[in-house]
């Protein structure tokens, strides 16, 4: 898939970069008072293209969406919420960005609360007075925790960004103060609220495609930026792919029916993941089904690309002439809203229809 979804970003890398200098630069820390403070107004802007380097988060009926290096591993909680972990998976050094619905949250309540949490937490807690902090045009409260438990150290930045009836978490832990300045920059900066703030964020909207050259018509998912192939269709983003073709030969060499496609598979376990462009792809015991009122062997199937493992399914089935029909989904283990994806997608190659 790596080199599949490279082909298919917008290369506009350096306009966040300048993004995230201008935030850290406009960062101005100032006392917090026990009185008023600033609360934000929802952002609307939608259809933001994802610059080359970065990747999305974003989820179903999760709140918000925000861009982070690609070199870094996501993870995601219902309880806790979006983790960028910056070194090894499920622990420390990581950002965290969760939502919370309530209404009329105050600094001076929530990190009441805060200080409460971390003293129950570790043996040894110091913490900074309440700092009101700009980015762009958004206003947070920071306190920085140093914490120890035994022998370990660490520092814990804990951002709280008020709106009217909710309000965003953001926190940085590590051994180092400053050390997750980047990837806290980068969530803070390109938070958005809007539903379809990004190109490419979670969506069930499906649009019908009807191509031409091989008569075959299929819903696709709107959230999957689509390449139109003069044998089909490849639409992916960062969390899933769909592949629906009229796969007729392999390197020059011609493809005859479902039949040839599987030998072939089963000969060079390379085959599938050369046609889609991953590093494996591995099958379990398939089964027959009716799509589009043709006869289709179905698969299981879980690939690799680079580090991230995929699972879905590949359906062959035999063309009214040579070669053969494939449809293909998978969806990025542990995504956001993978099961509502990976059902969204099934529903999709259920739609396909000939000519």
């Amino acid at each position: 898939m790596r080199g599949c979804l490279k082909m298919l970003r917008n290369k506009k890398i350096k306009t966040i970069l300048l993004t995230i200098i201008v935030a850290a630069m406009a960062m101005i820390l100032a006392g917090c008072g026990t009185g008023s403070y600033a609360v934000n107004e929802k952002d609307s802007e939608t259809e933001i293209t994802v610059p080359s380097r970065m990747r999305l988060f974003s989820g179903y009926d999760c709140g918000f969406s925000f861009l982070y290096p690609s070199e870094y591993r996501i993870g995601w909680s219902e309880n806790d919420g979006a983790y960028v972990y910056c070194g090894e998976e499920n622990t420390a050094p990581y950002v965290l960005v969760y939502r919370k619905n309530t209404r009329n949250m105050s600094p001076e309540k929530y990190f009441k609360a805060t200080d409460e949490l971390m003293l129950k937490s570790f043996e040894n807690v110091e913490s900074t007075p309440i700092q009101e902090v700009k980015v762009m045009e958004k206003s947070l409260y920071l306190t920085r925790y140093q914490c120890s438990d035994g022998s370990k150290q660490y520092v814990i930045d804990r951002y709280f960004e008020p709106y009217p009836d909710f309000y965003l978490q953001y926190t940085a832990i590590s051994d180092k103060a400053g050390s997750l300045n980047t990837p806290l920059y980068y969530a803070i900066a390109t938070s958005k609220l809007a539903e379809e703030a990004y190109v490419g964020a979670y969506s069930d909207k499906v649009s019908l495609h009807e191509h031409t050259d091989t008569g075959m018509s299929i819903k696709l998912p709107d959230m999957l930026k689509l390449n139109d192939l003069t044998i089909g269709y490849f639409a992916s983003n960062d969390n899933a792919i769909m592949v629906a073709l009229l796969s007729t030969e392999d390197g020059g060499v011609p493809i005859y029916n479902r039949q040839d496609f599987i030998d072939r598979a089963a000969a060079n376990p390379n085959f599938v993941a050369n046609f889609l462009g991953v590093d494996t792809a591995n099958f379990t015991e398939g089964e027959e089904r009716q799509l589009g009122g043709k006869s289709f062997y179905c698969y299981p199937m879980t690939m690799t690309s680079g580090e991230e493992t995929y699972t879905g399914s590949l359906c062959i089935a035999n063309a009214d002439e040579t070669g053969c029909w494939m449809l293909c989904y998978a969806v990025l283990d542990d995504c956001p809203a993978h099961d509502d994806m990976m059902a969204l997608c099934a529903s999709c190659i259920e739609s396909i229809s000939f000519k």
